[in-house]
This record gives C-alpha cells, sequence and structure tokens, in this order.
C-alpha cells in the first residue's frame, strides 16, 4: 500500500455554456467575467476550442492566469485531424 499522497482537481470540459448563468454564474456577471468566477470555485479547466484553432501560449497561461488569480491548470484536447 502506497503512502504517497496525490492531488484530485476538479473541474468541467469548458465553462462558457449560455444555460449555466443563473444556475451556476451569477446573472449580473458579464461573459468576460465569467472565467475569473469559475476560477474562483474551480482549479482546472479543459479547453476545447483547440478542435476550431489552437489557443496561443500567452492565452493558455498570462491570460488565463491573470484572469484566475492563480496559475490555472488546463488541458488542451487535440483536434481530431
Amino acid at each position: 500500500m502506497s503512502t504517497k499522497q496525490g492531488h484530485l482537481r476538479i473541474g468541467t470540459s469548458g465553462y462558457q455554456y449560455d444555460h449555466w448563468r443563473g444556475v451556476f454564474y451569477p446573472r449580473n456577471i458579464p461573459h468576460k467575467g465569467w472565467f475569473a468566477y469559475y476560477a474562483s470555485h474551480f482549479d482546472t479547466v479543459e479547453v476545447n476550442n483547440t478542435f476550431y484553432r489552437l489557443p496561443s501560449a500567452h492565452t493558455l497561461t498570462i491570460r488565463m492566469t491573470e484572469q484566475a488569480g492563480s496559475p490555472a491548470q488546463s488541458a488542451a484536447r487535440p483536434a481530431p485531424h
């Protein structure tokens, strides 16, 4: 039996879903504030836009960290083609 402790990260597959407004996101938060709000509740997110185009390194590191308030964990899903 191992005595090592790991870290469990819980997040979602994306965070910009309009039907979450009023359910998860308060109605008074604009879309541009959704990631910061999301990051205050979860410490990881799967980035789903790689099917269309790969996000820039700046977006995945600097911009997301600035909005999250701390280094964010992200998983980028590779395009199927």
